[in-house]
Order: structure tokens, then C-alpha cells, then sequence
């Protein structure tokens, strides 16, 4: 195989990969339930591209703790290993920063007690392992939710 076939082969791939994704970032719905639509999706569109309703709901969970008498600046631990992917480039804390997010996020969602109290537990597990001092006597959690109702999508012109 020439370099020129080569290239043009390269290019052939590269059109299509841009055309496949402008039909997925335009019509989100086109073949929505393909398993071929749901892995290209998930792996090869570019962008990060939310979700509605993670554009309509968003949360953060701030923690804090209190060593003999004094309270520490609220984290969140969520913001904080994010913003730590882009410093290091480490690749294990985007995975991590899907974790804390899913740990704050559905313990609040669940709608049986008993298992909402289990996934609090986990949660709090979790703060105390990785961002919480084992001198701590006190962990306040605050979650800060908004949300956004009928968020219409128009186009400017």
C-alpha cells in the first residue's frame, strides 16, 4: 500500500467519523436504541455532550469536619479530584470523579429508606477514606441541588 492510498483512506475514515457525529450531536434520538448508536456514543463522540437531564439537575456535595473545636473550608470532592485529572492527566481520576459523583448523587435518589441509609453509608465510608482525617470528631455533609424546569433548546440566529 502507496502512502497516497494510505492517506486518502486516512481521510475517507476522518470525513466519515465527522459526518456520523454531526448526526448524533443534531438528532441525540437517530437509532437511539442501536447497540451501534450506543457505543459510538459512549466511545468515539467527541465533545463532552451532556445528557438533558444532567444539564437540568446538577449537584455538589461539599463536606467538612471538625478537629478540636475547628471546622474545615468545605470540599468538594467531586470538583476537587476533577480538577486534579487536569493537573496530573492521570486517566484513574476522571473514573474516580464518575464514582464520587454516582455516590453523591443516588444515594439521595433512592426511594426505599433502608437502602437510601445503606448508599449514605457508603458514601460517608468513602469521604472518611479518602478526604477526611481520622483526628475528625464531626462530617457535615451539605448538598447543593438545582435544577432547571421546561429548559427549552433554540437556536440563535
Amino acid at each position: 500500500m502507496t502512502l497516497r492510498k494510505f492517506n486518502r483512506i486516512v481521510a475517507a475514515a476522518l470525513f466519515l467519523h465527522v459526518i456520523v457525529s454531526l448526526v448524533f450531536i443534531m438528532a441525540p434520538t437517530f437509532l437511539a436504541s442501536s447497540y451501534i448508536s450506543k457505543v459510538y456514543k459512549r466511545y468515539l463522540l467527541p465533545g463532552p455532550f451532556f445528557s438533558e437531564d444532567r444539564i437540568s439537575i446538577t449537584q455538589a456535595s461539599l463536606i467538612s469536619w471538625k478537629v478540636k473545636d475547628h471546622w474545615s473550608v468545605p470540599v468538594d470532592a467531586t470538583l476537587h479530584t476533577y480538577r486534579d485529572f487536569f493537573s496530573t492527566g492521570n486517566p484513574t481520576r476522571i473514573y474516580q470523579t464518575w464514582l464520587e459523583r454516582a455516590l453523591s448523587y443516588y444515594w439521595q435518589q433512592e426511594s426505599d429508606e433502608n437502602k437510601k441509609e445503606e448508599r449514605f453509608k457508603t458514601l460517608k465510608e468513602y469521604y472518611k477514606s479518602k478526604y477526611i482525617p481520622n483526628q475528625a470528631d464531626s462530617i457535615q455533609l451539605i448538598v447543593i441541588q438545582k435544577e432547571s424546569k421546561d429548559f427549552p433548546f433554540t437556536w440563535i440566529h
